[in-house]
């Protein structure tokens, strides 16, 4: 729903579960950014 909106898209995504669990990411610097995991079996 939020992509059909427009109000999210997946440009806005900053790094894979990989990068960050192997520390090639940071992940959130503030309050304001969220992090959003969904597995589909591949976890």
């Amino acid at each position: 729903m939020l992509l059909k909106k427009g109000i999210w898209s997946f440009d806005k995504v900053y790094c894979g579960l990989g990068e960050f669990v192997t520390e090639l990411k940071n992940g959130r610097d503030d309050d304001d950014e969220i992090t959003i995991f969904k597995s589909v079996g591949a976890a």
